[in-house]
């Protein structure tokens, strides 16, 4: 048996110590290479344990890494850890989303790979001695990428997967390097991932804009500012974040892969009419904040609360129901995704 909780360490800050013969050197993190000498020391039928961070799994420059783990284990279970104070964290003082990796030694590699994942687990801090007794884990049927270590956790999750890939198209068709057709998204969600028609007021000394966390995406037309800005405010996609993504930031790939099929004179319809409501609503409920820094000075910025917004929210995913064939279990699923914590106790706005 080998359990452990290697390093969270750059390569590139180790001075005194070189990694050679390692596949998952390019990883550029410690843990990367403690993984594969684990599962060269492992003998066979040897059992395995480690906890490390989340973003192995679903970060494109670790791909060394989730093949060497997806072809050297068998019979892998892993269970996914918020890291953040929203609303609470694994272990005190340490604020990475964690995973906890449990596996044996995969000796028959003819064999087909099994890998059982739970969903991206919250909990505040009362609810910490209970934890790991609410773990759920699904098999994932996928065999490449990151959707091999998705984060589903229950059958219905997996059966609504399943559904959003059957559509083909994915947002990259829609996309274009420039164009006269724009929505911004904030790249640093929390719970609500924001996307919107309109440029959010922010001033500073050195820039009107935040660069930092706003992000511009071209269209191919007017329609697809519609539909598209309506999938990216959706619970859909905050669900397909969330067990498809680092939990943290979100990615180019993220949006480019999501797969939202051709989107029919009917549907567009409906979005048209909910899409103005949304932007109006999150408009509406902004609040202009001023803060003093240090290093920047005065900032000014409209932080917006999203959650107010819930209601018009459903409405949309209710409208992709309809393009996706949920059942009427599959919407309640999505728009009752990770509501708990979404709408808990002390629910902010995405810029706080």
């Amino acid at each position: 048996m080998i359990i452990g909780n290697p390093p969270y360490v750059e390569i590139a800050k180790v001075k005194d110590y070189k990694f050679t013969g390692y596949v998952t050197e390019d990883c550029g993190n410690i843990y990367a290479p403690c993984l594969e000498r684990a599962s060269v020391l492992m003998r066979s039928k040897g059992t395995f344990g480690m906890i490390v961070p989340l973003s192995g799994f679903f970060t494109g420059r670790m791909k060394s890494y989730q093949d060497l783990v997806y072809e050297a284990f068998s019979s892998l279970h892993i269970s996914y850890y918020s890291g953040d104070a929203h609303p609470s964290v694994l272990f005190s003082g340490v604020k990475y989303r964690l995973c906890i990796i449990l596996a044996t030694r995969r000796d028959n590699k003819k064999d087909g790979n099994k890998v059982f994942a739970s969903p991206y687990m919250r909990w505040y801090a009362d609810e910490r001695d209970t934890l790991f007794s609410r773990i759920q884990y699904s098999q994932n049927l996928h065999v490449e990428g990151f959707l091999r270590y998705a984060k589903t956790g229950d059958i219905l999750s997996v059966n609504v997967l399943k559904k959003i890939l059957l559509k083909n198209e994915t947002i990259q068709s829609y996309l274009r390097k420039a164009s006269n057709f724009k929505i911004n998204y904030h790249r640093s969600p929390v719970f609500w991932i924001r996307s919107m028609d309109f440029e959010p007021y922010f001033k500073s000394p050195v820039k009107d804009r935040s660069t930092d966390h706003l992000k511009d995406i071209f269209l191919d037309k007017h329609d697809s500012e519609v539909s598209i800005g309506s999938v990216l405010n959706s619970t859909c996609f905050y669900y397909w974040f969330s067990i498809q993504g680092n939990c943290r930031n979100i990615a180019g790939f993220d949006i480019e892969s999501f797969p939202v099929g051709i989107i029919d004179v009917s549907i567009q319809k409906l979005l048209n009419k909910v899409f103005p409501d949304l932007m109006d609503d999150l408009q509406k409920y902004s609040k202009r904040r001023v803060y003093n820094y240090q290093h920047s000075g005065k900032v000014e910025y409209d932080e917006f609360y999203p959650s107010h917004s819930k209601p018009i929210i459903d409405k949309i995913d209710r409208v992709l129901a309809q393009h996706y064939g949920f059942t009427d279990e599959e919407l309640d699923f999505i728009i009752n995704y990770d509501i708990k914590y979404r709408m808990g106790r002390d629910s902010k706005g995405d810029d706080s």
